[in-house]
């Protein structure tokens, strides 16, 4: 890979994380690009990202990456900008998907972007990737939530009297349809597996919830800091 080199000096550029663009690292002089007053800099890109101008942030990253192709700041804004997203953390929170949820999970992208992190830092791709793991297992544990809830509303004949229950994704009648013509002490059985099945599920949920708050807490922490 050739260098970029000092318009002043001929001296090696470097990417300042805290200034946001390449200068010399001999005499200072600020890099910029195809001979304009303009600098070569991170914040242009998280302009065009803000605005959700994703072709334009990566066309700009694609020059930041030619003078500096491991810079995980560069690299991880390449990931999100294929994700149409501006920061990982919100990327996260918000996806419900749960086949967007497994591609973001499976992008062979990140053990790259691991490859380019401190070994302090490391443990980044690991919680995007056990945060993605989670909202998987949140997702089953709602589908059988809200079915053992319906079995049970749909075998408490009193409250089946008073109210029908809500069944607008038709999940409860689908489970009516499923199960056994049985009474009696079978019925009892399936209501008592169903009631312990919730509860240990929702107990789950509860886990889960807490521990994502804390994964995404150190996630957006990271990212402020890499």
């Amino acid at each position: 890979m050739t260098k970029a080199s000092c318009v002043s000096c001929g001296g090696e550029l470097k990417f300042n994380r805290n200034l946001g663009f390449f200068e010399c690292k001999f005499c200072g002089k600020i890099h910029t690009m195809n001979g304009k007053d303009v600098p070569l800099s991170l914040a242009k890109v998280d302009e065009h990202m803000l605005a959700h101008r994703f072709d334009a942030a990566e066309k700009a990253l694609a020059e930041l990456r030619a003078l500096e192709p491991d810079n995980p700041l560069f690299f991880l804004r390449t990931i999100l900008c294929k994700f149409k997203m501006t920061k990982a953390s919100t990327m996260l929170s918000c996806t419900k998907s749960d086949n967007l949820i497994r591609t973001i999970m499976d992008c062979p992208d990140w053990e790259e972007l691991r490859s380019y992190l401190p070994a302090e830092d490391q443990h980044f791709v690991n919680d995007v990737k056990q945060y993605c793991r989670n909202s998987l297992e949140l997702i089953e544990l709602d589908k059988r939530i809200d079915l053992n809830k319906g079995f049970l509303a749909t075998t408490d004949t009193k409250e089946k009297k008073e109210k029908q229950p809500e069944d607008e994704n038709g999940l409860f009648s689908k489970l009516k349809n499923k199960l056994p013509k049985t009474h009696g002490a079978d019925i009892r059985s399936k209501e008592e597996d169903a009631a312990r099945e919730l509860e240990a599920d929702t107990k789950r949920k509860e886990e889960l919830e807490e521990i994502q708050k804390d994964l995404l807490g150190s996630i957006k922490e990271l990212e402020l800091t890499m």
